[in-house]
């Protein structure tokens, strides 16, 4: 896998929206995919030999559980990239790579459940972008979302929702927005956390071109907000990217900010 050093900037943002008291969202940038630095909201320069890792998780089961969720399992996705200290050698093995890493992740989380049973019931979805060379490896279990933007104008949803309402979309009995107001849109049929029922993970890899946008999300973003307005937004290239996200974080609590928002937003560049 010869290298070419696409240079991207990313932002990250993450709000605890208008009706939550706390933010169950848990989210992490990594430069130098192995040995990893995970810091800060924001980067700027080219994607590393070793690829950058970007991790959105939204924590279900109540009031501090889903939090404990969510970061145990980014933590454990930072741990496990941080561990490896060689590349895989093609796709089929980074897509190996990243569903080992998801399941450890529930594997954990269910641990700490077995151990204290004041944990029980809670959860996390998993969303996990892996930037390699000029490519973009995608894992996810559960409803966080990611987008891609084209310079042209166009947007695509890259991940499918494990939902209930997502099932009956991929059956033709409703549509996409259908699905995001229906009453029951956040039933998820897959998360990290259950024992009874693990995790099937999805995976997808995609070529990335200069000029693109990629988003990742949590739903608090995309249930408030219609994908005609996302693509509004993001395609927006007037707008620096901090601007953009911040922009899309305004523009879902002006919706109602039902729940906490957390977004990634990468743009590739020369």
């Amino acid at each position: 896998m010869g290298f070419s050093p696409f240079c991207v900037e990313i932002v990250a943002l993450s709000d605890v929206g208008l009706l939550r008291s706390n933010n169950e969202d848990t989210y992490s940038i990594g430069i130098n995919a192995f040995r990893a630095k995970f810091e800060g909201n924001e980067f700027s320069g080219e994607i590393s030999p070793l690829g950058n890792v970007l991790v959105v998780a939204d924590g279900i089961g109540g009031v501090e559980a889903g939090e404990i969720a969510a970061h145990t399992a980014v933590n454990s996705i930072r741990k496990q990239f941080q561990q490896q200290d060689f590349l895989p050698e093609n796709e089929e093995e980074v897509r190996i790579f990243l569903k080992n890493s998801v399941y450890h992740a529930h594997e954990e989380i269910v641990d700490l459940i077995i151990a204290n049973k004041k944990l029980r019931g809670m959860g996390t979805t998993m969303l996990i972008a892996w930037l390699l060379e000029n490519t973009m490896c995608l894992a996810w279990c559960g409803d966080s979302r990611c987008y891609i933007a084209y310079p042209n104008g166009k947007m695509e949803l890259l991940t499918e929702d494990h939902s209930k309402v997502w099932d009956m979309v991929k059956l033709g009995l409703l549509t996409p927005e259908q699905a995001r107001l229906h009453p029951q849109s956040h039933v998820l049929t897959q998360a990290l956390g259950d024992k009874d029922y693990p995790p099937q993970i999805a995976t997808k890899c995609i070529n990335l071109n200069v000029g693109e946008r990629i988003l990742l999300c949590s739903d608090g973003l995309n249930s408030m907000l219609s994908d005609e307005t996302i693509n509004l937004i993001i395609n927006d290239r007037k707008a620096t990217l901090s601007e953009t996200a911040s922009q899309l974080i305004k523009s879902a609590n002006d919706a109602g900010g039902y729940d906490n928002t957390t977004i990634i937003i990468v743009e590739i560049k020369k």
